[in-house]
């Protein structure tokens, strides 16, 4: 006895039935009659999560015409990874990130200042710490602020007369923060400034070298940020960047990395090998069972006559 068994034409699935229908028309293949039933792509689209779409969603790229997901602090991106971002958002745990030189990072370097456009933009001139291009909160050596700007430091007439005296400051004038008996146009390092009281207030984290009032933004010789921390150590399944001194996470598959790079990895998690500092998923590798093969046949259109015996002793893997 013996079964006719007609396989599917491109562009049809079975249903329960048992009968062939069409895919949506956006599909090559499918296997229900939904767009999200693809299961693969005509040359002219790409496969994005059982969807065939004219071009990749937001948060993903192309490669061999299909999408896959960007790094999860890019908001758009070329490749994968953390230094392939090409725009900036919030990230997959709703954390605002701002685009510099390739990377969407949580704090823009030194230099740089958080924009409405989600970028790193750069400081005025001789400036280190600033909020906007025309508001500098700290001035590199020799230069003080001035009207949101860094200008020179010259010693007046004033300046130079009775040096010996020591000046106590019981209040300071407006416009000014109050650090002990002194008084500053910019915070000094250590210190943030507090606008409620207009005083100088101590950084929260005492290893913290430049901080506001919520979190630290660069930490003291040895330590490192990690989320708006110092550490000593980054956590598991992070490394140090040693550029920005923070703590950066290792890549999706690496349980522990080293860095420089976010897929150094010298640990996996589980369904992962680790082969020359790169973590491998384990399927990759795997074979077929015994009286198995593995069926690599697709769009395919012919009639394929098998005898009862012949379906009991092969299997598709």
């Amino acid at each position: 006895m013996t079964f006719t068994l007609t396989l599917l034409s491109a562009g049809e699935y079975r249903s329960t039935h048992g009968r062939c229908h069409l895919c949506d028309v956006t599909c090559l293949q499918c296997t229900g009659p939904e767009r999200e039933d693809c299961t693969s792509c005509p040359a002219t689209r790409f496969f994005d999560e059982g969807r065939c779409n004219i071009r990749c969603q937001a948060g993903r790229y192309a490669m061999g015409r299909q999408c896959y997901l960007c790094h999860h602090s890019c908001h758009e991106c070329v490749d994968e990874g953390p230094d392939n971002c090409t725009s900036c958002d919030r990230d997959k745990f709703g954390e605002a990130r701002y685009f510099f030189q390739g990377q969407c990072r949580d704090v823009c370097p030194e230099g740089f200042f958080h924009s409405a456009r989600s970028r790193c933009e750069p400081c005025p001139a001789d400036c280190i710490i600033c909020t906007a291009a025309d508001h500098c909160l700290h001035c590199s050596q020799g230069h003080t602020p001035r009207n949101g700007r860094c200008v020179p430091l010259e010693c007046s007439a004033e300046d130079s007369g009775e040096q010996d005296k020591e000046t106590v400051c019981l209040k300071c004038e407006d416009g000014y923060y109050q650090l002990n008996t002194d008084c500053h146009q910019t915070c000094p390092d250590r210190t943030y400034s507090s606008k409620d009281n207009m005083l100088c207030a101590p950084c929260q984290d005492k290893q913290c070298a430049i901080c506001d009032q919520a979190q630290c933004y660069w930490c003291e010789e040895g330590f490192y940020v990690s989320d708006g921390e110092c550490v000593e150590h980054c956590k598991e399944g992070s490394f140090v960047d040693e550029e920005s001194r923070e703590c950066e996470p290792c890549h999706r598959a690496c349980r522990t990395c080293g860095g420089p790079q976010y897929d150094d990895c010298d640990s996996c998690e589980d369904g992962f090998k680790l082969e020359n500092g790169e973590c491998l998923q384990g399927r990759k590798t795997a074979t077929c069972p015994e009286k198995h093969f593995r069926n690599r046949r697709a769009n395919v259109d012919f009639t394929l006559i098998l005898n009862v015996a012949d379906i009991s002793q092969h299997k598709y893997c």
